[in-house]
Parts: C-alpha cells; structure tokens; sequence
C-alpha cells in the first residue's frame, strides 16, 4: 500500500511543476487533436484513458482512508474531482466542437473547425478554466 502514494510528498518542487506543466499543454492538446477526427465516437479513446487515471486516483483516496490518512486522502480527493471535472468539460467542449462543424459554412476544413472551436469555447470557457486551473494549481501541491 505505500507503493501508491507517499504522505510525506506534499509541497511544490521542481519535480511536480515540471509534471504539471508537461500534463498542462498535453492534456488540452490531446482533445484538439480528437477534435479534429469529424466523428464523435473518436472522443471515446482519451474520455476512456482520462477516467481510468481518475478511477486509479479515486483508488487512491479509499487507500488512504483505509490507511487512515484522512488529510492525504482529503487533498487528493479534491485533485481527484477537479480532474474528473476538466476530463468533463474538455470532452463536452470536443463534442461540441465536432457537432458545431457541421454548421459553419466553409469549403476549408480547418476555417470550419477553427470557427466551430471558438463557437464551442464561448460556450463554455469559464468552466473550462475553471475546473482546469483548480486542477492545475491543486495538482502542483499532490504529485
């Protein structure tokens, strides 16, 4: 049981803002690239491999309950739901994206998606960033 998380690991180093960068522009990029499969079905491959990291960290969290870490388990509850948030909002912003590109009249492919992704973010940019940052700033202090 130790081997999932050590309670003495909280606090900002180099090690966890270079792991929170690197997931920082990874994460949304992965879904930019979904976005740009014109089926809806392609955004089942990173919905699928995010929840299962979400599932693993909620894992995580009845770990140590049962270890009866409450504060370590507590602190990554909130990273945990915070993630499961952004893996939401990130996939209903995809979605959207590939649904608004249909509407867009355009012959160019890219001039049709890039005005559909600022129709989806306008939507729903404030709970994007919002559950995306929290994530973020939470992320810095678990890992």
């Amino acid at each position: 049981m130790m081997a999932l998380h050590d309670p003495g690991d909280f606090g900002i180093s180099k090690y966890t803002i270079a792991d929170t960068l690197y997931f920082a522009w990874r994460f949304p990029l992965t879904y930019l690239v979904v976005s740009l499969i014109h089926t809806k079905w392609s955004v089942a491959f990173p919905v699928g491999w995010y929840y299962s990291m979400f599932a693993i960290s909620m894992l995580q969290v009845v770990v140590d309950l049962m270890r009866g870490d409450f504060f370590v388990a507590w602190v990554i509850l909130i990273d945990s739901l915070a993630f499961g948030a952004a893996i939401y909002f990130f996939s209903l912003v995809t979605l959207r994206i590939i649904h608004n590109n249909m509407f867009i009249k355009s012959d160019n492919y890219f001039v049709r998606w890039f005005g559909a992704l600022k129709m989806s973010l306008g939507e729903y940019l404030q709970w994007l960033l919002g559950t995306y940052v929290l994530y973020l700033v939470v992320n810095l202090f678990v890992d």
